[in-house]
């Protein structure tokens, strides 16, 4: 067994080298709410209960940069609008826009940080790591792999969650 919990980039369980699967547009949107409890896909929701320590300190560091940024470079150099509103509604729009950036600019370092645990959430949803692909149906090899037909990576059998599928016995 290949351990990727030590290893910089992500490796199949024949040792290969692969990428980690990436996060559609609806889960990336629902993970920026930072809620799991309203997140609807399982499979997001465990992966955000591991990484939210990563995320929560990435966008509290780009709320803090945008204050400074706010304090040190606009308020001096630029009129601000509507007196005191707009003085405190710069308060909170910058830091809040600062600190999305950075969540997002972050996000693919932190979920490679913890890529041995996003792997086995991935395959006990039965999906390849790497892709995302489903990995129902699919043959097992005579190493005990199952090989991803659209990415080539290989997962142990195994390692795979139970099928969501009925059996047929």
């Amino acid at each position: 067994m290949v351990d990727e919990s030590s290893s910089k980039s992500p490796v199949d369980d024949r040792g290969q080298p692969c990428s980690l699967a990436m996060l559609s547009r609806r889960q990336i949107a629902w993970r920026a709410l930072g809620l799991p409890s309203v997140t609807p896909d399982d499979q997001t929701r465990e992966e955000q209960a591991f990484t939210v320590v990563g995320e929560t300190l990435a966008a509290l560091a780009g709320a803090v940069v945008g204050a400074v940024v706010y304090a040190k470079i606009v308020i001096p150099a630029v009129p601000i609008p509507f007196g005191n509103l707009g003085l405190y509604t710069g308060w909170v729009v910058i830091p809040v826009i600062f600190a999305m950036l950075a969540w997002y600019f972050f996000l693919n370092s932190i979920r490679m940080k913890r890529s041995g645990r996003i792997i086995s959430i991935y395959l006990a949803h039965r999906k390849c790591a790497s892709c995302g692909y489903s990995l129902d149906d699919l043959p097992k090899a005579d190493d005990g792999c199952v090989q991803c037909p659209e990415c080539q990576a290989a997962w142990r059998f195994d390692r795979l969650g139970p099928s969501s599928k009925p059996s047929n016995s």
